[in-house]
């Protein structure tokens, strides 16, 4: 190998290496920052996403909307669809659900036709909660939005569409 080839990669290597460096700071600066400032008041991050997905459990008909709940089927959720949908072990799901239901904001309902499935939906309370923040979140949305412009949000929508997909296939990769 030639030492211009030998040169070439070493400042390839040091030109990925600092690039993960700047992904990783601007990673954790995000989710820190998403995280930290409670966009939603009331609820933990993995407790408006429940509600997310029993809130779109019979409206989510959209091509991209479906994406979003692609292990969801179009049938009463259960703790199971909740689990693969979200990736929360099953047991901090059912510790999640125990405090909204506590809270009043969904039902369980067993099953008539087979008593192992319970079923899980919002109560119209929960319906209410879950979308007035909802609304705060698109209006926080639509600010960002604005600020990026429509252009910018697409490629951005594109590019965090890309990367959970890399991100989750190198991640069973690793599991595996």
């Amino acid at each position: 190998m030639s030492s211009k080839t030998s040169e070439y990669k070493e400042n390839l290597n040091e030109s990925n290496i600092l690039l993960s460096e700047q992904l990783l700071e601007t990673w954790l600066s995000f989710t820190s920052t998403v995280r930290n400032e409670r966009i939603v008041k009331g609820f933990t991050f993995r407790e408006i996403f429940i509600l997310h997905i029993l809130a779109n459990q019979d409206t989510c008909k959209t091509s991209a909307a479906k994406s979003v709940q692609k292990n969801i089927p179009d049938r009463n959720i259960t703790a199971t669809d909740i689990v693969n949908q979200t990736s929360i072990l099953k047991p901090q799901v059912n510790k999640i659900l125990d405090s909204l239901e506590s809270r009043k904001l969904i039902k369980r309902q067993r099953s008539d036709k087979d008593k192992r499935y319970v079923f899980i939906s919002l109560t119209p309370y929960g319906r209410r909660q879950y979308l007035h923040e909802h609304k705060n979140i698109i209006d926080l949305i639509e600010q960002l939005i604005s600020s990026l412009g429509e252009s910018n949000t697409r490629k951005l929508i594109s590019n965090l569409d890309s990367t959970a997909v890399i991100i989750g296939k190198l991640i069973s990769t690793d599991r595996s």
